[in-house]
């Protein structure tokens, strides 16, 4: 029995290949071939550490670019008031409510804040004009 345990200790370095086989993946290939497991786990050690860093870098890019999309930075204000149908791009500004961005597009227009109604995409509930305007970023707006 003792000797057939020994073998199955010899047997652990390719548990651990396979794990550096999947931990590869994200990460560069090696170099060199490890001399023994001590190396190989030192090894590993190394890679995972920069491998956690690159990860970090990896996740914060997008998360950036996220909030920088030029599409959560406007909205579309759709006007459908039966004698014409147009739609208008309009800035979600942060610190800003919908009455005070809305206004001028309004004044364009010849339509008075207080005769409409603002809808959500397809919601059939009214928005308050007192909303912040930057959290309908990237969304569809319907005057009527």
């Amino acid at each position: 029995m003792h000797f057939d345990r020994h073998p199955r200790f010899d047997l652990q370095p390719q548990a651990s290949i396979l794990a550096r086989n999947v931990s590869t993946r994200s990460c560069p290939p090696r170099t060199s071939p490890p001399s023994d497991l001590e190396e190989e786990d030192e090894g590993s050690n190394d890679r995972g550490e920069r491998k956690t860093g690159g990860l970090k870098l990896v996740k914060k890019k997008p998360r950036r670019r996220h909030t920088d999309d030029p599409s959560k930075e406007c909205f579309s204000l759709k006007f459908d008031l039966n004698v014409d149908i147009n739609t208008e791009i309009v800035p979600a500004m942060k610190k800003k409510t919908l009455r005070e961005v809305l206004g001028p597009v309004f004044e364009r227009n010849g339509i008075e804040l207080s005769r409409v109604d603002l809808f959500l995409d397809q919601s059939n509930t009214p928005l308050s004009l007192n909303f912040e305007a930057y959290r309908f970023g990237g969304h569809y707006l319907k005057v009527k």
